[in-house]
């Protein structure tokens, strides 16, 4: 009980105190959230150095059409596949699948 008697508002912070203020409050708003900031931080890392790396190939006359023919070529083989599992890979089956 003395010392809370004794004891002087302005005095420097002891022990005992809990120490609230803008540095302890950025330091609890910061430390949740250390992840996050460091996932953005990386994703702009990695989107800079991914353009470096891919622009000779995105700057190609014919990468598009390339790109498109690819992705048709792929759909064509899964449609392929599927047919074939569920044995419908023949003109009537396509037909009858399609409607």
């Amino acid at each position: 009980m003395e010392n809370i008697k004794n004891k002087d508002c302005c005095s420097t912070n002891t022990k005992n105190e809990k120490v609230n203020g803008f540095s302890s409050g950025l330091l609890y708003a910061i430390i949740p959230h250390s992840f996050c900031i460091l996932f953005v931080v990386l994703s702009i890392i990695g989107a800079t150095f991914a353009t470096q790396i891919l622009r000779q190939f995105l700057l190609l006359p014919y990468f598009m059409p390339i790109l498109i023919g690819l992705s048709l070529l792929f759909a064509l083989i899964s449609a392929i596949f599927y047919l074939k599992r569920i044995n419908s890979l023949s003109w009537k089956g396509i037909i009858a699948k399609k409607t």
